[in-house]
């Protein structure tokens, strides 16, 4: 889509028409894009698939990317009425009914008599095509009775063929054009709003992680909800350049919670949150998915201390293995949720992954790297793909997961640099390895050049020593 609207270069409503027509299989392969722009920016002359049809085909260049034009067609230069436009020349084609295909051309060159025809004319496809119960409407006069030739319209019907199947509907197209322009005019005038809408409607946790980090490329910061402030949906705050997270997308935050949440707030502390929200509204799951979150970092922001607050006034007593309670040796009775001398960044990036989906107070080197910087890191090789280029060489596509981070990280070895470490990744699935490389525009890293990590060397070692 982006290549053609590059070849097109819009400049106005009906080109974005054009484009969601002509970024379909038919016109694609029939290179309709790439004649349009050229025709439209001064590189190709124009011509058209059939004389006097100018009036039709003006606004395309004499491109044909919708079904209105072909129906527009059949009525001018065959006399077909609106009703066998829509019903003939359109459905048969758009419906891809093969077998009528015969009947339309000749109707087109010949025309429809109403009456019984002559014995044998179904086989003669130099005659009308006879309709004595009027199936399809009126008598059609057809393209020779309009000045045109049997060629001319065997020609047109040969230039349609290759993407008249697939021609689009140009008032659907028409809309489509009309919501993308909308989207595109707000997303750069009003980008946090814009953002924030789409964030909202969102309905799964990876679509949201996707669009924060959309959010991070344009700029926006995207933070973590705050139980004083934040909303169901997310909130824009275009001042600062950033969108607060909603609270319908913290999971295990129910629409009923968040309504009591919402409507008491703000709190000045977790035992004020606690007394002030509906037990039902303000459970311990619920409770503890807005800690974890970052909903009340304003108190804290080591979110550990929170559980741990949280877990001794609600009287949650800690257990062992076996299921016994907890005490310490003088023998009081432990809340605590887990040693807040842990809470560090990774932590920080755990709770968020588990309650929004995605990471959002930290990120890690990968996601800060930028494009065509260089790195080295080490990782277990999760997947490998291989891939023939069209010189016939092997390449491979690799997902390693980064030891530091947990990260998952898309890899791409173009064919001379794998053909010599095809040992060390092909079935090599759970092996470690250090590579090392730089980051593509499209997201990904390319592998410059890769070895066993030490810790795979040492494990050889061992393996060839008790050998």
């Amino acid at each position: 889509m982006k290549g053609v609207i590059d070849t097109i270069k819009p400049s106005c409503f009906n080109d974005l028409v054009a484009v969601n027509a002509l970024c379909r299989p038919g016109p694609l392969s029939a290179n309709m894009p790439q004649d349009y722009g050229k025709r439209k920016n001064g590189g190709q002359s124009i011509s058209y698939p059939i004389r006097d049809c100018e009036d039709i085909l003006d606004n395309t260049y004499g491109v044909i990317p919708y079904q209105e034009q072909l129906m527009a067609i059949s009525k001018k230069v065959s006399g077909f009425n609106d009703t066998q436009a829509d019903s003939l020349t359109r459905k048969t084609i758009a419906k891809k009914k093969k077998a009528m295909m015969p009947m339309l051309v000749r109707c087109h060159i010949f025309g429809k008599k109403n009456c019984e025809g002559p014995e044998g004319w179904e086989d003669d496809m130099h005659a009308p095509w006879y309709d004595p119960h009027g199936k399809y409407g009126d008598e059609i006069p057809g393209a020779i009775a309009n000045g045109y030739t049997e060629e001319e319209i065997l020609s047109y019907f040969k230039n349609i063929e290759k993407f008249s199947e697939y021609c689009f509907n140009r008032s659907h197209s028409a809309c489509y054009a009309y919501v993308g322009f909308l989207c595109a005019w707000l997303k750069y005038y009003y980008p946090e709003q814009f953002m924030a809408a789409t964030l909202s409607i969102q309905d799964n946790a990876e679509d949201v992680s996707y669009y924060v980090d959309v959010c991070r490329k344009m700029g926006i910061e995207v933070t973590v909800p705050d139980v004083n402030v934040s909303c169901r949906d997310f909130t824009p705050d275009p001042g600062h350049h950033r969108i607060l997270y909603g609270l319908s997308a913290v999971k295990g935050v129910g629409d009923a919670a968040i309504d009591e949440i919402v409507s008491n707030a703000p709190y000045s502390s977790l035992e004020d949150a606690m007394e002030r929200i509906p037990k039902k509204a303000f459970n311990k799951r619920v409770a503890e998915g807005l800690i974890k979150a970052g909903a009340f970092d304003w108190l804290n922001d080591n979110r550990i201390e929170l559980l741990n607050d949280l877990h001794a006034l609600r009287k949650d007593k800690a257990r062992d293995k076996e299921g016994r309670t907890k005490k310490d040796k003088d023998g009081n009775i432990i809340y605590e949720y887990e040693d807040p001398t842990r809470w560090n960044e990774m932590k920080c990036m755990e709770f968020e992954e588990e309650t929004l989906g995605t990471h959002i107070t930290f990120h890690t080197w990968w996601e800060d790297l930028g494009i065509d910087e260089k790195a080295t890191f080490t990782g277990k090789i999760v997947s490998v793909r291989e891939h023939k280029q069209k010189n016939g060489k092997m390449m491979a596509f690799v997902l390693i997961k980064d030891d530091e981070t947990g990260a998952k990280i898309d890899c791409c070895i173009f064919a001379k640099q794998y053909a010599p470490l095809n040992s060390l990744f092909f079935q090599r699935e759970g092996k470690s390895v250090t590579i090392s490389g730089k980051k593509s525009e499209k997201g990904s890293f390319i592998i410059d050049d890769a070895a066993p990590s030490r810790a795979e060397r040492f494990s050889d070692e061992l393996d060839s020593m008790a050998i």
